[in-house]
C-alpha cells in the first residue's frame, strides 16, 4: 500500500461529516447532502482502487495468455520469451498485493461508516444512497443495514447487475475482502469457516483437504449420508 493512500485512510474520519464539526451549529437535523458526503467519499476511492485492480489483472492475463499460447508451438526457441512473459505476470500480480491492502482498509472504512449512517438513514434512503432500484428492494426490511444491502443483498448499482448469477460492484468486492479476512483472521471467522463443512453446514457434502507432517495435502472425504428414497 503505497504511503499516499495510508495517508488518505487514516484521515479519512476527518472528512465524516457525522464526526467532524459542523459548519452550522445549530440543531438543525443532518440533510441528506451531508449524511451522504462521507459515503460518496469512500465509494470514489474504492471505485478508483478496483479499477486499478482490474486493470492490473487484465495486463496480466494478457501476459499470461501470450505465454500460454508461446507453450502451445512445444519449441525451445520461445523458452526465453515464455519466461519472460511468465515473470512480467507474475510481478504485476506481486504489485497488485499493496492494492488489494488498500481496498480492503477501504471496507474496513465503509463498514465503519454504514454503522454510523444505519442510525439516521430509513431504508429507502440508505437504498438511494447505493442506487438500489425501487424495483429491487422487495426483500428489504427496515432491519438491513447499509453493509447488508451492499453485501448480502448484492444491490449496489442494482439497474446494472440485475439478471446477473453473481454479485458485483466496487463496494462488494471491498467488503469481500473484509469478510475474507474476517473468516481467515479471526478465531470466530475461523469457527463460522469450519461450520459450514460440519453436519448440517452449507459445504457438509464437500471434502475438505489436511495437510500431513511430509507438508502433503491429504483429501477428507465427506461423511457418507443416507437419503431415502423418494417414490412417485
Amino acid at each position: 500500500m503505497s504511503k499516499k493512500t495510508k495517508e488518505e485512510i487514516a484521515g479519512a474520519g476527518n472528512i465524516h461529516q457525522l464526526k467532524a464539526k459542523r459548519k452550522n451549529t445549530d440543531s438543525t437535523p443532518l440533510t441528506m447532502q451531508e449524511i451522504a458526503l462521507p459515503l460518496i467519499a469512500i465509494r470514489h476511492k474504492i471505485r478508483k482502487t478496483v479499477k486499478t485492480l482490474n486493470t492490473a489483472r487484465d495486463e496480466a492475463y494478457q501476459y499470461g495468455r501470450k505465454a500460454r499460447q508461446l507453450k502451445g508451438y512445444n519449441s525451445p526457441f520461445y523458452a526465453g520469451r515464455i519466461a519472460e512473459l511468465e515473470q512480467t505476470a507474475s510481478a504485476i500480480h506481486k504489485g497488485m498485493e499493496s492494492t488489494n491492502a488498500a481496498l480492503k482498509a477501504w471496507g474496513y472504512l465503509l463498514m465503519d461508516i454504514s454503522h454510523m449512517l444505519d442510525t439516521c438513514t430509513t431504508l429507502a434512503q440508505r437504498c438511494e444512497l447505493v442506487n438500489v432500484n425501487v424495483s429491487d428492494r422487495g426483500d428489504l426490511t427496515e432491519s438491513d443495514s447499509l453493509a447488508h444491502i451492499i453485501f448480502v443483498h448484492g444491490l449496489e448499482d442494482s439497474a446494472e447487475h440485475r439478471g446477473k448469477d453473481f454479485k458485483e460492484g466496487a463496494m462488494f468486492e471491498a467488503l469481500q475482502l473484509v469478510f475474507m479476512d474476517f473468516l481467515t483472521n479471526t478465531e470466530e471467522g475461523q469457527a463460522v469457516g469450519d461450520s459450514l463443512f460440519e453436519e448440517g453446514g452449507l459445504f457438509e457434502s464437500i471434502p475438505t483437504y489436511k495437510q500431513d507432517k511430509e507438508g502433503n495435502m491429504q483429501r477428507q472425504p465427506p461423511a457418507l449420508k443416507l437419503i431415502k428414497p423418494t417414490y412417485h
